[in-house]
Formats: C-alpha cells, structure tokens, sequence
C-alpha cells in the first residue's frame, strides 16, 4: 500500500461536488454518488481513484531507461504484430457441450469473478492478500482443458 497526499480545494455540499488538488500539481473534479462517504476513509477510498497507479508515478522518476528510441519513431506509422486465435465453427452441426464442461466453465468462471473481486478488496485495505490463488485458477483451467474445453 502507498500513500499520497491530497487537498479539498472546493466543496459544493448541495450538489456533492469536490474538486481535489493531487500531488504533482494535478487536480480532478468528484461528483459523490450514492452510497455517499460517511467517513474520512470513505472518502479517501473514492479519492484514491482518481491517483494515479504507483506504476505510473515509479515509471516518470525512472531516469536510468533510456527511452530516446521512442522519439524516433513520433509521427511515423508503425506496425505491430498481434496473436489472434480463431476457431472454425460448423453451424451446420454444432456440438453439444458435455454437463461436465459445463460445470468445469462454470467454476472456471465463478473463481475468475473471486479473483478480480479479491484484487479489489486487496486494493481497497479490506483484505491483506487475495483468497484465490493463481494455482486455484490454473487448476480450474486444467479441469476444463481435461473435460474437453
């Protein structure tokens, strides 16, 4: 978890309006919606959104890479290579999936929802650590690959 710092430059209390002063000169404007912040930590919670990632912030104090080829390539079209997987459907006999692939994609499905709803409350203090772990999900992912997915 990191910090930042913040300043409530303007509150318009009848419409729930607050504009913040954020660190390195950026500010952002707030309009509070239901349910509104009855706390500080409330509020610190809806504010911290709108600060930038710590990556972002670590990547503009890297001075050591240098990113001079970038430069270069301003104002030229460019091309980049992109995997896509396609997969060729018969519709003339399309198959039916197995009760067991169902439930495999299912499960599948409902641990990823786990996951991302347990990076959010990691994110947001509620949690130390995720409870779905990267090996719950690849063993999920193994099931419906053996299952016929």
């Amino acid at each position: 978890m990191t910090t930042f710092n913040y300043t409530i430059t303007k509150f318009d209390e009848v419409n729930k309006f607050l504009t913040i002063s954020l660190e390195n000169g950026r500010w952002t404007n707030i309009a509070l919606k239901v349910p509104l912040p009855k706390t500080k930590d409330d509020l610190d919670k809806i504010i911290c959104q709108y600060e930038l990632p710590q990556e972002v912030l670590d990547a503009r104090s890297d001075t050591t890479t240098d990113l001079s080829f970038i430069t270069n390539l301003v104002n030229q079209s460019q091309t980049a290579d992109r995997l896509v997987l396609t997969k060729q459907i018969n519709i003339n006999t399309p198959p039916s999936p197995s009760p067991d692939l169902t439930q495999a994609q299912s499960d599948l499905r409902k641990l990823q929802y786990q996951s991302i709803v347990g990076d959010s409350l990691v994110k947001f203090g509620i949690l130390t650590e995720n409870p779905i772990t990267q090996s719950m999900l690849d063993e999920a992912n193994q099931k419906v690959a053996s299952v016929g997915g």
